[in-house]
This record gives C-alpha cells, sequence and structure tokens, in this order.
C-alpha cells in the first residue's frame, strides 16, 4: 500500500512523504507500527499504547529531527489513524 505523496512542510523545506504499510501489533494491543518512505528513506513509526509515537531506528537508518517527527505524525493522524484501528 504506498499512498499518494503528501507534501510536508518543516521549517523551510517541504518534504514528500508516502505511508507504505502499516501493522497492528497482535502482542502489544493498540500498538501500531507505520513505515513510511520520506525522501527516499524507509523509516518505522510507532504509535504505542499511551499514544506515544517514536521512530524504531535500525542500523543504517538517521534519525528523524524531532519536530519534522511531530509533523508526519500530525498528517498520519489526520489522514489515516482512523483507518488503522
Amino acid at each position: 500500500m504506498i499512498g499518494i505523496p503528501l507534501p510536508v512542510s518543516y521549517g523551510h523545506k517541504v518534504y514528500t512523504l508516502y505511508v507504505i504499510s502499516y501493522v497492528t501489533s497482535l502482542l502489544l494491543e493498540n500498538e501500531i507500527s507505520v513505515d513510511i518512505l520520506l525522501e527516499g528513506k524507509n523509516h518505522r513509526l510507532i504509535l504505542n499504547q499511551g499514544r506515544v509515537w517514536r521512530q524504531k531506528v535500525v542500523e543504517g537508518s538517521i534519525q528523524i529531527e524531532p519536530g519534522l517527527l511531530g509533523r508526519l505524525t500530525q498528517i498520519i493522524e489526520s489522514r489515516w489513524l482512523g483507518k488503522l484501528k
């Protein structure tokens, strides 16, 4: 599932966001994992039971700046969160 590219304004730059896929964890109820493509790089974002977003950083991936991460998660929540549950 790759959706429509979404422009994300943050600071003085416009990024391109694609939501690739999402998974609701069977082990941790209400935890959602969202894979995104941002500027050609794959990232995994996790929404935990406390409704707090975090990035799962794996070897070779780059940490997303906290302000940009907040902006991305706002867009994901407003566009997809209702569909994710």
